[in-house]
């Protein structure tokens, strides 16, 4: 299957993609219309710091490879041909065999995180700025131990209700399968309330976490309950 989850930054859905598409054996392309971390001199990778410009993951309008899972964060890019949202998943969506919206109830402490991410990265190193977004629930508990300082944003926060705004239009208006990510990841999840979510996305290569596979599947449990390490 191709996969598309489409959503917003900081309630760490790009994590949990990235960790679902290891437990079902699938590629992953983290938002690939972000281009700034294919333009720059450096990027980051799980084996380190690299010094060059990455190759980018996918470019529009490519098909898609089967058995991949790609994220999408919507009114977050500047999209190709200046196209708007919508257009563009019009445009794109159909190269999918399932497109799932994520979205969560807690936009506050998404704010949260997307007000410390930018206060520690605001520097011209992308590799750093990706490093720090990657650990952005690490910064925002170390920061919030600084009474000092105060990062709240309201323009960022707008900027968070907005891209809420228009995914809860576009599951309305094009009927599309959604779940919220406050019922799957958080503190509380065990690896019942994953299935129970994830069995309603029609995903034909998922098999509910079990006692019988936890070992092969513990590193999405694993995420889910402690999320805070990865929020983006």
């Amino acid at each position: 299957m191709k996969i598309l989850l489409l959503t917003y930054p900081y309630h760490s859905v790009h994590y949990f993609g990235k960790t679902l598409a290891q437990v079902m054996n699938y590629d992953f392309i983290q938002d690939p219309m972000d281009i700034s971390l294919s333009i720059s001199s450096s990027y980051w990778e799980e084996d380190g710091y690299h010094e060059g410009v990455r190759p980018r993951p996918y470019i529009f309008p490519d098909s898609i490879n089967d058995n991949t899972i790609v994220t999408h964060n919507v009114k977050w890019h500047k999209l190709p041909g200046n196209r708007t949202e919508n257009t563009f998943l019009n445009d794109w969506t159909g190269s999918f065999d399932k497109v799932i919206a994520l979205t969560t109830n807690d936009l506050s402490s998404s704010a949260e995180v997307y007000f410390t991410t930018d206060y520690y990265t605001n520097v011209n190193n992308t590799a750093y700025k990706e490093f720090i977004r990657n650990n952005s629930g690490y910064y925002r508990n170390n920061l919030a131990y600084q009474d000092d300082i105060n990062v709240w944003d309201d323009a960022k926060l707008n900027k968070l209700e907005e891209c809420h705004e228009f995914l809860d239009n576009y599951i309305l208006y094009n009927n599309i399968t959604s779940s919220v990510t406050d019922d799957f990841i958080g503190t509380h999840v065990t690896k019942d309330h994953i299935n129970s979510v994830v069995n309603t996305w029609g995903l034909d290569d998922w098999e509910d976490i079990s006692l019988e596979n936890s070992n092969n599947k513990g590193t999405i449990l694993d995420h889910c309950s402690n999320w805070e390490r990865n929020m983006y």
